[in-house]
Order: structure tokens, then C-alpha cells, then sequence
């Protein structure tokens, strides 16, 4: 009897652990498009993201994906919220704003209008753009995330580190929202740092097995929910 009901709960876990995190590892921003919800609050890092950035030839920086500014556009025009998030220092507003401008790029149209966010000393959200100055995405974000408009909303975050990613899904975790991590890969194929990766590759937080597949670095960055820890503390009852 004692296992019927284990085994429920756990059926039960299962059901709901969509809420927490999912994680991708994507060679195209395409990739993103069946995830969005009317819901969807949309991340993007800038950096080897939205935009390869030479700090000695400013002016000279590309697109890593043509198409970026007009997927942008398109979530804007479907009232998605989207904004920017960067570890750069909001010194390089100005830099910012104007590469921005060169691609067309606007987050203003729709990023959350936040008259007095909470975050920590030098940080700086301006122009639809978060300035975290070297911080952890993660934990940067939780005083912006925790504002009451967000607490329906499934945030979603393309970004090239897997670092971030990972901070991402742990701190929407402690704030029972829900996320899709995109880990972006484009520009790592373009430096042959990489090659070509599958149509997609997927791993799910909290569901098992866990992680399988390549190019995902190694599970030295512990991300959980209440069902991976469910499931590793009955472990012994399904043995």
C-alpha cells in the first residue's frame, strides 16, 4: 500500500515538474520559437548572442544570426515581453544602445516597465536592457523576477554560457517560476569551436535519466527540483 501511494506521488510530481526547468542546447535562435507562450517572459543575453562584439573595433560588430532582429521584432509584435539581459557594466550603456540601434534592435517596445528594481549595488536596468556588472545572472535577477506582475509568467533565456543557463534555472526555481534555458551554440560553430549540432538536444531537470546526450559539459553545476530530490530520497524504495 505504502508503495501505491510512492508511486503516485511521484506520478503526481511528474506531472507538475514543467513547472521548473527545462534546458536546451540549440544551434539556431529558430529553435526558440515553439517554446513561446503568451506567457513568456523572453531573456537575451547580448554577447556572442544577439551580437559578436570586437572592444577594439566597436563599430564592427555583427549579428551572429541574421534573422535576430526580426525574431525579436516578431515576439514584440505579439506582445511578448522581451528584454536583455548582459554581464556588462553600465558604462557601456551608451555602446550598448548604439550597437542596438545599428541591428534595429529596440527592447523597449515591450520590456517590463520597472520603476525602482531592488538589485544590488551597480546594477543598472535601462532601455529594456539589464546591466548585471559582472554579477551572476542568476541571483541578479531574482529582485527584477520577484516583482508580483512576474508570478504567472515562464521566463525563457537564450544565452551562449551554460553557466548562465544553469544560474537561470536555479534561481526561477526558488521563485516557483518556470523556465526554458537555452544554451546557444551558434557562435561556438562559427569559431569551430564546435560542430554542427543535432536539430536539437534536450534535457530535462528533474526528469531521469538525466542528461545523455553531447556537448553538454559535465554535471559539475547541480541543478534540481522538488522531483529530483523526490526521487533521489525514495530511491531505495523502488529497488
Amino acid at each position: 500500500m505504502f508503495r501505491f501511494l510512492v508511486l503516485a506521488l511521484a506520478s503526481a510530481l511528474i506531472f507538475t515538474s514543467s513547472a521548473f526547468a527545462d534546458l536546451y542546447e540549440i544551434a539556431s535562435v529558430d529553435q526558440i520559437s515553439p517554446f513561446v507562450t503568451e506567457d513568456s517572459l523572453v531573456l537575451w543575453d547580448l554577447d556572442k548572442t544577439i551580437m559578436v562584439f570586437d572592444w577594439q573595433a566597436p563599430h564592427a560588430a555583427q549579428l551572429v544570426e541574421n534573422q535576430i532582429p526580426k525574431i525579436i521584432s516578431d515576439l514584440q509584435a505579439r506582445g511578448i515581453r522581451t528584454l536583455a539581459i548582459t554581464r556588462r557594466k553600465p558604462q557601456l550603456l551608451a555602446n550598448t544602445q548604439s550597437e542596438l540601434q545599428k541591428f534595429g534592435i529596440d527592447f523597449t517596445k515591450t520590456a517590463p516597465q520597472i520603476k525602482e528594481p531592488n538589485f544590488a549595488p551597480g546594477m543598472l536596468y535601462q532601455s529594456g536592457v539589464i546591466f548585471t556588472s559582472e554579477q551572476e545572472k542568476g541571483e541578479a535577477l531574482k529582485p527584477f523576477l520577484s516583482q508580483a506582475d512576474f508570478k504567472s509568467v515562464r521566463v525563457m533565456l537564450i544565452d551562449d554560457e551554460w553557466f548562465n543557463v544553469v544560474s537561470l534555472a536555479q534561481a526561477t526555481e526558488k521563485l516557483n517560476l518556470g523556465f526554458d534555458g537555452f544554451y546557444y551554440r551558434q557562435a561556438d560553430i562559427q569559431n569551430h569551436t564546435i560542430k554542427n549540432l543535432p536539430p536539437i538536444t534536450t534535457v530535462k531537470i528533474g526528469d531521469f535519466p538525466i542528461e545523455t546526450h553531447r556537448n553538454l559539459p559535465p554535471k559539475d553545476i547541480p541543478v534540481q527540483n522538488s522531483t529530483a530530490s523526490f526521487f533521489s530520497s525514495c530511491s531505495d524504495l523502488f529497488e
